[in-house]
């Protein structure tokens, strides 16, 4: 057997020990062993155990085949010297470059791995959490965060709260409240007046004012001076029963009115072009004069529970209230809801008459209901409903169901009878 240098490896090697002969010419013989083996085995270190319990030992000599340079137990020898000293195990070297490629070499064997990859990133703030780097990737730029755009802002103290937020895009780097000027006062209390001259009410929440003969006229006495200087100004009196002039009228400032025992106003214009007037008490009231409420253009609601006849003119231009209740009223007189324009329905259980124009200028008026038993006498028909949606053919009157035909032939309710319906027919409307 011939076997080259440098070019067989050790697993060429070891079969060629393994087709040794264990006995022969220039061969060895082995005792008898309690465990496997052959002559290469002890060469290659194993430990062979004979039949007396003994590590077997010695030494033998390679058949004269081989020569000095082809000689196996050189080359086995080298073989494994170089695999001890790593030749076939070399340790691997592994590296990672700017876009994610794992390179990993051992010897002259190599193989990559890519990563997945995210790039540079800049997350700007906002109000809503954000991901700056996504699970399992790998960044092959700087991940920033930019800086949160700031501003000041200023306040000043007011008697109501106040929200301070910043403008969009932006965060709060400081608020500042101005000082509280020293002479800063917290109204409370009620004072009461009852004699004329000049009162200090600046540290009073509410003032009443028992002087008679204080108002009325053009509305230039003293009370009426008074409520300028208040924050939304009341005037309560539970004594009165009937008032006999017009007390308030021309009253700019008052905001209330509570009158729960009133029952009679005997007199004109009681309220006229009380603009500022949002809340009117008197239950009690049955009787008003003409032009009691008119130019009321803040009042919200018209309720007059005991009032038996709304005057001429009563509640004219009170623009911006948005119901009407008079559940005793029979009779409305000339225009005395006219220019109600934000009123859309009025239901009316005892209305028997009605004056010239009285819904006129009632412009989102569209459901009128009459409940009476008896058909309501209409004194004019050209314009009672002058520039309303019925009149336009868009709202509608609704009339107990045995008197629908008689209103639709009754005089001046014929031009509307296309628009006349039965109550019991609309319960969704007319309840």
């Amino acid at each position: 057997m011939s076997i080259k240098n440098n070019t067989t490896s050790l697993q060429e090697l070891l079969e060629a020990v393994n087709n040794l002969p264990n006995a022969g010419s220039g061969g060895v013989d082995l005792p008898e062993l309690t465990n496997e083996g052959s002559a290469n085995d002890l060469m290659l270190g194993k430990e062979l155990i004979d039949a007396n319990g003994n590590v077997v030992s010695g030494s033998f000599t390679i058949d004269n085949e081989l020569t000095a340079q082809d000689s196996l137990i050189a080359q086995i020898a080298t073989a494994l010297e170089g695999k001890a000293a790593g030749g076939e195990q070399a340790t691997p070297v592994i590296s990672i470059n700017s876009s994610g490629l794992i390179t990993a070499t051992a010897g002259d064997k190599s193989a990559t791995k890519q990563l997945t990859t995210q790039a540079a990133k800049t997350v700007t703030p906002n109000t809503s959490s954000q991901t700056a780097v996504a699970s399992g990737v790998y960044t092959t730029g700087a991940i920033t965060v930019a800086a949160v755009p700031t501003q000041t802002k200023s306040a000043t103290p007011t008697t109501t709260s106040q929200d301070v937020t910043p403008d969009s895009g932006k965060f709060l780097s400081k608020v500042t409240v101005g000082a509280i000027p020293s002479n800063y006062i917290v109204p409370s209390g009620t004072l009461n007046i009852t004699t004329n001259g000049t009162h200090d009410v600046k540290n009073y929440e509410s003032a009443t004012v028992e002087i008679a003969g204080s108002g009325g006229g053009s509305g230039e006495g003293m009370a009426n001076t008074l409520m300028q200087l208040l924050e939304n100004p009341v005037f309560s009196n539970d004594d009165l029963t009937e008032i006999s002039v017009d007390l308030f009228r021309g009253w700019q400032y008052i905001t209330k009115l509570q009158l729960p025992n009133v029952t009679k106003i005997a007199s004109g214009y009681l309220c006229y072009s009380c603009t500022k007037l949002e809340e009117v008490y008197m239950p009690m009231c049955t009787t008003l004069g003409s032009y009691a409420f008119y130019n009321n253009t803040s009042l919200k609601n018209i309720d007059f529970p005991c009032l038996t006849i709304a005057p001429s003119s009563s509640f004219r231009q009170c623009s911006v209230a948005t119901s009407v209740n008079l559940p005793v009223c029979t009779r409305l007189e000339a225009q005395s809801l006219y220019q109600c324009t934000k009123i859309e329905k009025m239901d009316f259980p005892m209305v028997e008459w009605l004056g010239n124009q009285v819904f006129g200028n009632c412009s989102v008026l569209t459901t009128l209901i009459f409940r009476a038993n008896k058909v309501c006498t209409m004194s004019n028909g050209t314009n009672i409903f002058k520039d309303t949606p019925i009149a336009s053919g868009t709202g509608y009157i609704y009339v107990p169901s045995a008197l629908v035909d008689s209103y639709k032939t009754a005089t001046n309710w014929s031009t509307y009878a296309a628009q006349i319906r039965a109550i019991e027919d609309y319960p969704e409307i007319c309840g």
